[in-house]
């Protein structure tokens, strides 16, 4: 905490001034003019304005260099990395069992705070262990909002906070992960269907007649 305003005008008359900078009460002589402020004196000591400039050249001079060399230093790290991945593993892993608890519950929060993108995972990750052909990734508001939130298979409106994201032709039978073989389903409807697809054709009729 500074001092008070009777300090300063007290410290004022005895030739000296606090630096808020270096929290310190120094002689005038110790700080810049400034014509602009009430006393004429700067609010920080030469010293410490001193010392912001040269951290603020210091910073300006390392992001130069480091924009002119960042090529190299990510080589460095990778090789670096490569030649140290079996003692950082070891680190990780021993990390990771004496901060168990604290990562699962950091995990289960975040997984509740970002339920879409949880979904969005699985789906890519069941897509990938079924040998699906991934063309880019899939959103889900963008499939809600095309299909204007009805089911394909019964044409009904769905929960939007409940409904699943149906591959018209299942990965199993050979279905690609895009936008023209996903669409809006109930949960029901799409459980039912497992994955022979009893409203694929009119949903393709639908995309058809859309384009």
């Amino acid at each position: 905490m500074g001092p008070t305003r009777a300090q300063r005008v007290e410290w004022r008359a005895m030739g000296i001034k606090w630096c808020p900078q270096c929290s310190a009460p120094l002689a005038v002589a110790c700080f810049g003019k400034d014509a602009s402020s009430g006393d004429g004196l700067r609010g920080e000591c030469a010293e410490c304005v001193r010392a912001r400039a040269h951290s603020e050249r210091t910073r300006a001079y390392m992001a130069a260099w480091y924009q002119a060399n960042s090529e190299r230093q990510r080589a460095v790290r990778r090789e670096w990395w490569k030649a140290n991945a079996e003692k950082m593993k070891a680190k990780r892993v021993v990390w990771y069992q004496a901060n168990t608890e604290k990562v699962k519950a950091s995990c289960a929060a975040w997984r509740k705070a970002n339920p879409e993108k949880v979904r969005l995972m699985r789906r890519k990750s069941k897509a990938r262990r079924r040998g699906a052909v991934a063309v880019g990734d899939v959103d889900r508001a963008v499939v809600w909002e095309r299909d204007a939130g009805r089911c394909h298979l019964c044409g009904k409106k769905a929960d939007q906070s409940d409904w699943h994201l149906d591959h018209i032709v299942a990965i199993a039978a050979g279905g690609e992960h895009s936008y023209a073989n996903v669409a809006v389903s109930h949960p029901a409807c799409n459980m039912s269907k497992g994955a022979r697809g009893p409203g694929q054709l009119r949903m393709w009729g639908t995309l058809e007649r859309a384009a």
